[in-house]
């Protein structure tokens, strides 16, 4: 049986959540009140719209939908948790009904497309919640979910990789121009602010902030985006931080502008009080931005896939 959340379910839905990932190797450190801060304590949470499988009385698995807003006809379902003691075959008929379900509403159109696995939407609450971070999809190693929706007609739209730096093994970049940088120009930190409601939402879990290096006649030349835990919510590990950039620069690689202000990032770590600096890189980004990452000492952590029908 399919049916919409009840407040009493929160507990049942946050053990299945720790299990869930604990049984592929990625124990989280969620607790149930950072996993309600994340996904319930939401303006725009809507109990309808989180689908739970039941069996017998007992949840078996669950999900939550979201309308992208960039299409009409598009649903995104960030992740689906499944109780990992019952057998493949009880699993992935949870998932068929779980995924039907989603696409079944009334205020739906027929044409629906469903995306699932968590990508580089940062308006959905997820990200940042551990042990999602940066949002990679749903990960490879997960085996029995990736099957479940592959036999259940989905397909791959989009491979993410999870890259990470880790502070103490980074290596202090030397170069003409980013002497010239720290000469000629001035890095500012100052809070990022968006105009839309669902993505201010969204991550007032996360501390929005935005690195911009400007010139002597005062002109943004470039900027980075970066995410700390909020320390009243502290839904994200303390110690990590999220990295992004502009969409286009996925395509051409980072400018000398975007590495240096990278560096300094790294270099005032201990001023923002994080060792760990993450990033999503999806697969359409030129080789070019990641061997550019990978010259800052970035690791690839995880790599995962979000999926479609």
């Amino acid at each position: 049986m399919i049916r919409n959340f009840r407040n009493a379910d929160l507990p049942l839905l946050h053990r299945i959540w720790c299990e869930h990932w604990d049984s592929i190797g990625l124990t989280t450190r969620a607790t149930s009140v950072q996993f309600e801060q994340a996904i319930f304590s939401r303006l725009f949470f809507n109990p309808t719209d989180l689908l739970i499988s039941e069996v017998d009385g007992q949840i078996v698995g669950w999900c939550q939908r979201f309308l992208s807003r960039s299409s009409s006809n598009e649903l995104l379902v960030p992740y689906l948790l499944l109780d990992v003691t019952r057998q493949q075959s009880d699993q992935m008929k949870t998932v068929n009904e779980l995924l039907d379900a989603c696409s079944a509403a009334s205020t739906y159109s027929s044409d629906v497309t469903l995306v699932v696995g968590t990508g580089h939407e940062w308006d959905l609450g997820y990200c940042g919640l551990d042990p999602l971070v940066t949002g990679f999809g749903i990960p490879d190693i997960d085996h029995a979910l990736s099957r479940s929706l592959s036999e259940s007609g989905l397909t791959i739209r989009n491979q993410i990789r999870w890259l990470q730096l880790a502070v103490e093994n980074a290596q202090p970049v030397i170069s003409r121009e980013f002497m010239q940088f720290r000469r000629s120009c001035q890095v500012t930190y100052q809070p990022l602010k968006s105009e839309n409601l669902r993505r201010s939402q969204s991550l007032s879990h996360l501390d929005a902030k935005q690195i911009q290096l400007t010139d002597r006649m005062g002109r943004g030349i470039a900027q980075v985006e970066f995410f700390l835990s909020e320390l009243q919510a502290e839904v994200m590990s303390p110690t990590h931080c999220l990295l992004r950039f502009a969409e286009e620069n996925y395509e051409c690689g980072l400018k000398p502008e975007q590495l240096y202000l990278i560096s300094t990032l790294v270099r005032d770590s201990k001023i923002h009080q994080f060792d760990k600096l993450n990033i999503a890189i999806p697969d359409h980004c030129d080789s070019i931005f990641t061997d550019q990452l990978r010259s800052l000492q970035f690791q690839e952590q995880l790599t995962g896939s979000t999926w479609g029908r």
